[in-house]
């Protein structure tokens, strides 16, 4: 299925660094930017082996790249996601499919 990849994202890693204080900071630095398309779940949609389930809120779907991966955030409309799933599509490295969980 061809989806159109207009939308912008960018992908984010959690720098916690401490300050003088002492407290814990969250800090998001930017990894890279592409261009992908949203696709928004209705309902839950359960990702993962036998034994664990993750319920997703949304995937997109860009060109092939390795650079994403689990623990990365996707940042889109002022909302962070955080990738449950990163899969290609047909193993035939055209397209990428990050499955995403809102974070609150």
């Amino acid at each position: 299925m061809k989806y159109d990849m207009r939308s912008s994202i960018t992908l984010q890693s959690r720098d916690g660094a401490q300050n003088p204080i002492g407290n814990q900071s969250e800090n998001y630095v930017n990894v890279a930017s592409f261009k992908a398309a949203y696709v928004p779940n209705n309902g839950r949609m359960y990702v993962g082996a036998s034994q664990m389930h993750t319920e997703a809120d949304c995937e997109f779907r860009l060109r092939y790249s390795s650079l994403p991966q689990q623990g990365l955030y996707v940042f889109f409309n002022n909302c962070r996601y955080l990738i449950q799933v990163v899969e290609d599509i047909g193993g035939l490295h055209r397209e990428t499919r990050i499955v995403c969980k809102l974070e609150k």
